[in-house]
């Protein structure tokens, strides 16, 4: 669009790449850089687009320079709705596909993990892979809400299965650092976070048995009983629409 960003080269081969192609974008022209970061999640989740752990690196570092595009639409979001339809219209659907598009490249990525179960380093990746996944579901929730809209029961429970995959592989307590601000959290507070009542669901939450946990760098990690033992709640009266 308006011929920026644009290169031979493939945006996202690696992350000095991806931070070239990203500086390149007008400062003060959010809904640019979103067509171009949209095209480009668009073929990273391509059935025969090319992945890999260091593609999935990229895409992460990607994620993490989008924050300041989501700010920038939600305060034009919060600013200006209400002065037509159109405007509303077209801010909400950016935000919305932004936030669809990295869980489909998600997605696409998760596949690959289990496609590659003896590969170190495909495992590793997955911790920080799956807590973006439930960053994205809360924005996922978040936006809907701007027009009232709730979850359907299938989205409480593809939430539930992202955790019972952590407390499967026992990293729920892991550490991650998430974000360009290098703020870290881990997957039990982070589910729990989506109930917030910011997210509009705090009265449908996922009802575990949370502790506060003393972590060994002084900051409070959020404990989970055994995932056997972890109910979830989903008001089966949710409707989207």
């Amino acid at each position: 669009m308006f011929g920026f960003g644009k290169n031979n080269r493939d945006p996202l081969a690696d992350v000095k790449s991806a931070e070239r192609w990203l500086a390149s974008f007008p400062a003060n022209d959010p809904l640019a850089v979103h067509a171009e970061v949209l095209a480009e999640l668009g073929r990273i989740a391509e059935p025969d687009a090319r992945r890999s752990p260091q593609r999935l690196e990229v895409l992460l570092y990607l994620d993490a320079q989008c924050e300041g595009l989501r700010k920038s639409l939600t305060a034009q979001y919060i600013e200006h709705a209400a002065r037509s339809s159109k405007i509303e219209h077209q801010l909400w659907s950016a935000l919305f596909d932004l936030t669809q598009a990295f869980l489909i490249a998600y997605y696409a990525f998760s596949r690959e993990v289990s496609h590659h179960a003896q590969s170190a380093k495909w495992q590793q990746s997955l911790p920080e892979l799956l807590c973006r996944q439930i960053v994205h579901m809360g924005l996922d929730a978040k936006i809907r809400l701007y027009r009232y809209e709730q979850w359907i029961p299938a989205k409480w429970a593809e939430l539930h299965a992202l955790f019972t995959l952590a407390c499967s592989r026992q990293f729920e307590r892991q550490q991650l650092v998430i974000g360009p601000g290098g703020s870290s959290t881990t997957i039990g507070p982070l589910v729990r976070s989506r109930g917030r009542p910011e997210y509009g669901v705090s009265e449908f939450g996922v009802k575990t048995s949370w502790n506060g946990v003393p972590s060994s760098s002084g900051n409070t990690v959020l404990g989970t009983a055994p995932c056997s033992r972890l109910p979830l709640h989903v008001p089966s009266n949710e409707t989207v629409g």
